[in-house]
């Protein structure tokens, strides 16, 4: 289609309406609005900092991805496994966009052989910290 607009209100005709929205609609329009990333203020939201040991604390904070929002509301703790080989591996902390479990969550991928951030049309990442083990 060449041309899109909305939002408009729906008209019942013939025993349906003449138009329906679902949350990719919402999701594009907020996205003309929204740049995907970490929000601004204040300074250390979803900022990944050493813990102790192998555990890293991902500090609350909200961000936009793809036109939707996430929001943790207190600080995460996540735990690297052990590095059993005598080479150095990168872990990866993500907010990640899963399109098909229609959630946003903050994860750890680790052994990655590229740190750059994931974005296939399901899975949409924002790289929060590189982490070598």
């Amino acid at each position: 289609m060449a041309e899109r607009s909305g939002f408009f209100d729906a008209v019942l005709s013939g025993g349906s309406y003449d138009r329906t929205y679902g949350s990719d609609d919402f999701s594009n329009m907020i996205s003309l609005l929204v740049s995907d990333g970490v929000f601004v203020t204040p300074a250390n939201q979803l900022m990944v900092q050493a813990k102790s040991g192998r555990t890293v604390t991902v500090k609350a904070g909200r961000a936009f991805i793809d036109g939707r929002w996430y929001i943790l509301d207190e600080d995460k703790n996540i735990t690297l496994s052990a590095n059993g080989t005598a080479y150095a591996r990168k872990d990866v902390i993500c907010c990640t966009l899963n399109k098909s479990t229609r959630q946003i969550t903050t994860v750890k991928k680790e052994g990655v052989s590229s740190t750059l951030p994931v974005n296939n049309g399901t899975t949409h990442e924002l790289v929060l910290a590189e982490i070598n083990v």
